[in-house]
């Protein structure tokens, strides 16, 4: 599957608003593999909140295209990353 994205990453105060973001967040996999747990997933995090607390990411990813995010598509969860930490003193790379 190729997932399709904006031309560039937008900030939003509350992720529950996925009809309303004007570009892609920062997903840099472009092929998804249904079924594949070992796959690698590959992601851009921006911190733009000064003195915020530490980030937690989550992807979901609609395998099946059917509006929602609660689906098992081929053994694999539409959730494709669940609660990564992302501390602030991180370093920038690949973790």
């Amino acid at each position: 599957m190729n997932n399709t994205s904006g031309d560039r990453k937008d900030f939003e105060t509350d992720a529950r608003v996925s009809n309303l973001d004007n570009f892609d967040d920062g997903l840099l996999t472009t092929t998804i593999t249904a079924g594949n747990s070992s796959q690698t997933v590959k992601f851009e995090v921006t911190n733009l909140l000064p003195g915020a607390e530490n980030l937690t990411v989550n992807i979901l990813i609609g395998l099946n295209r059917d509006g929602d995010w609660n689906d098992v598509v081929n053994g694999q969860s539409e959730h494709v990353v669940q609660n990564q930490p992302i501390p602030l003193n991180g370093t920038p790379g690949f973790t």
